[in-house]
């Protein structure tokens, strides 16, 4: 067989890479979702901008969970919701929110992620940003929350 009949037979077959590429597709094509593509899977918020999450001081079952929301369109502010968590039987879930509550709500302010610090049995939740239509005008708040469900602001944020 001449130089010229092997080039020639070569240039009819495909290239061996564009078969392996053929191939991977077709196999990953014919590939089941995993678990954790299920329709029902729970979607990851955008909007969230900052989580802090702590266990209770007090040796209480569960923690708190606090999630800053980024909430608008031409001038974004920020709402700020309190979760108590407790261990979850699901096994799909670690935790369950058991409660929630606003902090925070919509409107004025621009908030950053929170700081939790124990202050005897509850956390103290501290909360500092800007104030969003007062150009260099700085906000601080804080807030007590217990296991119990209570929350109570110690310094408000106000508008």
């Amino acid at each position: 067989m001449s130089r010229l009949d092997t080039a020639a037979r070569h240039r009819r077959r495909p290239p061996r890479v564009h078969l392996a590429a053929l191939l991977l597709a077709g196999i990953a094509a014919s590939i089941p979702a995993v678990a954790g593509d299920e329709p029902r899977a729970p979607l990851a918020d955008a909007d969230v901008v900052a989580i802090a999450s702590r266990d209770w001081p007090s040796g209480a079952a569960g923690r708190l969970r606090v999630v800053v929301v980024a909430q608008g369109f031409e001038h974004v502010s920020t709402r700020v919701v309190a979760q108590w968590l407790l261990p979850s039987d699901d096994e799909r879930a670690a935790w369950t929110v058991a409660r929630s509550r606003t902090l925070v709500e919509p409107g004025m302010l621009a908030l950053g992620v929170p700081r939790l610090e124990a202050s005897g049995d509850a956390l103290r939740v501290e909360l500092a940003g800007a104030h969003v239509y007062a150009a260099g005008r700085d906000v601080a708040c804080t807030f007590e929350v217990e296991a119990d469900g209570r929350a109570r602001a110690l310094d408000p944020c106000g508008d």
